[in-house]
């Protein structure tokens, strides 16, 4: 039986800090509900696994926007390219799924020791830039 990971500790306390409502899936990631306007939700994830370079150790936050079955179309990916030439932080990402699908997320890198204060406003600002997208994209309020 393979055990799920807690979670790291330090993600943790900041979003008790801030009393954000989570849940740790199987891999100890971090999943965030938020409530937006007209009635919209959208969630955004804290991702415990951490990256080094050099001196940084690092941490991911996203939020999905668009699930394709297909390779995204090239006026899709370029209006994603061209939409991360004027956000301040993070960038628009398409990753594969376990069922080969094309995910398109909002994805922002933070210090993995940064403070509540922060890692709230990434979070949020991660979620409303994808819920934008994915309004634009489709008329379900599917993340």
């Amino acid at each position: 039986m393979i055990e799920s990971k807690p979670g790291d500790s330090r993600v943790r306390f900041l979003l008790d800090e801030l009393d954000l409502k989570y849940e740790i899936d199987d891999d100890g990631d971090f999943k965030v509900r938020f409530k937006l306007d007209d009635d919209r939700t959208h969630s955004g994830y804290v991702i415990s696994e951490t990256n080094r370079f050099e001196k940084f150790e690092i941490r991911e936050v996203f939020a999905v926007a668009y699930i394709s079955e297909s390779p995204l179309d090239a006026d899709l990916a370029n209006a994603l390219l061209i939409f991360n030439s004027n956000v301040k932080f993070g960038a628009w990402q398409v990753k594969t799924d376990s069922q080969n699908r094309c995910v398109v997320a909002f994805s922002a890198q933070i210090a993995a020791d940064t403070d509540s204060e922060s890692l709230g406003a990434v979070l949020k600002a991660v979620v409303v830039t994808a819920d934008t997208v994915e309004r634009k994209l489709s008329d379900e309020d599917q993340f």
